[in-house]
C-alpha cells in the first residue's frame, strides 16, 4: 500500500534461457516506483541485480530491469484530535473550523490491527481528557469519494472497567454512538493523502475502548477493511496498570501526585496532566483525577490479528455483523497487496532479451547465432580465416553444444583427413 515513498519490494526473481543443467541464480537489487502516488500498473525499475551459481561465469545480465506494479489505497496516518480544546482555537480556529494541526496529539496513535495480535498501552493508545474521545483524523491515500458517511465506517465500543476480555471480543462489542461529524477536510492528490475528520459529542465515548473500522467501499477505495483502536480513561496520568502490562489501568492517588507539583504551569497539547485540555495545569485537573480515584479502571486489551474473525466486519456493532446496515459494494477494486515486483518467468517481468537484454551463455555451449547477437553476451566467437579448414572449424565451434559435441569432433577429424589426403596425393 501507499507509504509515501517510492520504494518497492522485489518479492521473487527468476531466470529463463539457462542451457541444459547449468546452475545460474539471480539475486540482490533494489526497486523503485517512478513516484509515490496511488495507482495501478505503475512502472517500477529494479537495479543492482546480480547472478550467481556454479555456471554464472558463462553468463551475463543487464543489472537493471523494469516491470509494472500497484500502489494501493490505505489509511496512511491516524491521530487523536482534541475537539473544542484551547489548541483547536489557536490562530483563529473555531468549533466548526478548528485549527486541527495544533490540536493533534503526536504522542497518541490509534493502534492498527496487523498480522499479529498486539497488547495496547497507555503511553501510545489511551487518552485521559475530561471530554472523552471526541475527535480523530485519518489521512487516506487514494481516497475516491469527496464525501464519506457512516456507511463507510464501523464503530464499536468495549465495556467499561476491568472487563473480561476473553468474554468480550471486539467483534461482540456494542455499537458506538454515531459521529456528529464526518468530513473530508482536504481532498487528496495523486501523491498526497486526503484528510478525514471524525467527531463525537463530548463524553459520549469515555472510560472504554473505541474500535473504528474503515471499510472497503466505493467511497474509500480501500481494497480491504482496516481496523483501529483508541482507549480513554478519565484522569489516568501515570499509566501504571494493576496486574502488569496486560492488566487494567486504575485511577489512584498516585495520579494526583503527578499533577499537583505542576499546578500553574503551561501545558502542551501532548501533556497528560492537562486533563481539561485548556493549555494550563490547574486545580480543575486535580478535581477530574480525584473524581475517579478507586473507581475508574480500564482493561488494557490485546487486539486480535487482522482477518482473524475476532475483530468483526461491517459497519455495525455486536456479533461481528452489520448491525442492521449494509456495506456498500466496492467500486473498481485496486489490486490487493503491497507495492511488489513479483515476476514469475523473468526478473521483474518482461521477456529475456528485452527486460534483461538477454541472459545468455557465451562460451562453446551457446545455442544459437541469434542469442549471440543479443546485448550482454560474453565471448562466443572465433576470428574467421580464408582457410576452408579454419572456417569450417570456426563455424562448427560457434554452433557447438553439449549435445552435438560428438558431431563436431567427427567433422574436425574428417576435415583433417581430407587435408592430409590432399597432401599425400
Amino acid at each position: 500500500p501507499f507509504d509515501n515513498t517510492t520504494a518497492a519490494t522485489i518479492a521473487s526473481r527468476s531466470l529463463g534461457g539457462i542451457l541444459g543443467t547449468d546452475v545460474v541464480t539471480v539475486s540482490g537489487g533494489s526497486a523503485t516506483f517512478a513516484d509515490v502516488g496511488v495507482g495501478n500498473n505503475k512502472t517500477v525499475t529494479a537495479t543492482g541485480l546480480t547472478i550467481g551459481g556454479t555456471d554464472a561465469g558463462n553468463y551475463t545480465v543487464n543489472a537493471s530491469a523494469t516491470t509494472l506494479a500497484n500502489i494501493t489505497p490505505t489509511v496512511f496516518n491516524r491521530q487523536v484530535f482534541y475537539k473544542g480544546s484551547s489548541f483547536a482555537s489557536q490562530a483563529g480556529g473555531t468549533l466548526t473550523n478548528p485549527n486541527v494541526p495544533a490540536a493533534l496529539d503526536s504522542l497518541k496513535v490509534l493502534a492498527q490491527s496487523s498480522n499479529a495480535a498486539q497488547t495496547l498501552n497507555f503511553a501510545n493508545n489511551v487518552i485521559n481528557t475530561a471530554q472523552g474521545i471526541n475527535g480523530v483524523i485519518f489521512d487516506v491515500a487514494g481516497l475516491v469519494g469527496a464525501t464519506l458517511t457512516t456507511a463507510d465506517f464501523g464503530f464499536r465500543v468495549s465495556p467499561t472497567g476491568a472487563f473480561n476480555e476473553a468474554a468480550n471480543l471486539p467483534k461482540d462489542w456494542a455499537a458506538a454512538p454515531s459521529p456528529s461529524l464526518i468530513t473530508v477536510m482536504t481532498p487528496g492528490t495523486a501523491t498526497t493523502p486526503a484528510r478525514v475528520r471524525i467527531e463525537w459529542n463530548n463524553n459520549q465515548i469515555e472510560n472504554r475502548w473505541l474500535q473504528i473500522r474503515v471499510l472497503p467501499t466505493a467511497n474509500t477505495g480501500l481494497p480491504s477493511q482496516q481496523t483501529f483502536y483508541l482507549g480513554h480513561l478519565l484522569g489516568e496520568v501515570n499509566g501504571l496498570a494493576v496486574g502488569g502490562a496486560s492488566g487494567a489501568l486504575q485511577v489512584t492517588n498516585a495520579d494526583i501526585n503527578v499533577v499537583r507539583p505542576l499546578i500553574g504551569t503551561n501545558a502542551l497539547v501532548t501533556s497528560a496532566v492537562d486533563i481539561t485540555k485548556n493549555g494550563l495545569v490547574q486545580n480543575s485537573d486535580i478535581t477530574q483525577v480525584r473524581s475517579g480515584v478507586g473507581v475508574r479502571q480500564l482493561r488494557l486489551i490485546t487486539i486480535p490479528a487482522a482477518g482473524s474473525g475476532n475483530e468483526g466486519v461491517g459497519n455495525g456493532g455486536g456479533s461481528g455483523g452489520d448491525g442492521g446496515g449494509s456495506v456498500p459494494a466496492p467500486g473498481p477494486a485496486p489490486v490487493v497487496g503491497a507495492p511488489i515486483v513479483s515476476p514469475t518467468v523473468s526478473v521483474l517481468g518482461g521477456s529475456l532479451g528485452t527486460a534483461l537484454n538477454g541472459v545468455v551463455r557465451g562460451d562453446e555451449k551457446q545455442s544459437s547465432a541469434t542469442a549471440l547477437s543479443q546485448p550482454g553476451v560474453v565471448g562466443g566467437s572465433f576470428q574467421s580465416s580464408s582457410s576452408p579448414l579454419v572456417t569450417a572449424i570456426d563455424s562448427a565451434i560457434q554452433s557447438r553444444s553439449k549435445e552435438v559435441a560428438g558431431v563436431v569432433d567427427d567433422l574436425f577429424a574428417g576435415l583433417a583427413n581430407e587435408e592430409l589426403g590432399k597432401f599425400f596425393r
